[in-house]
């Protein structure tokens, strides 16, 4: 992944945070991953994980939406 904070491209590690998103007037919290850089820390953008946390939050919402607590 590319580090704007160390200008260059680095290794990174994959974590998980609770984070939460508002869909059609509802929090929902889920499970969101995120990289860092394994030089400074610091996050990086990684192709990809941005579209697994949208599948991640579609499925908690939808998830809640089935059983109706939505």
């Amino acid at each position: 992944a590319l580090c704007v904070n160390c200008g260059k491209v680095t290794d990174y590690t994959l974590n998980s945070r609770v984070t939460s998103r508002e869909i059609n007037g509802k929090e929902i919290i889920f499970h969101e991953k995120y990289a860092t850089c394994n030089e400074c820390g610091s996050e990086v953008t990684v192709a990809g994980l941005d579209d697994e946390n949208v599948m991640e939050l579609k499925s908690v919402y939808n998830g809640l939406k089935g059983v109706g607590l939505l």
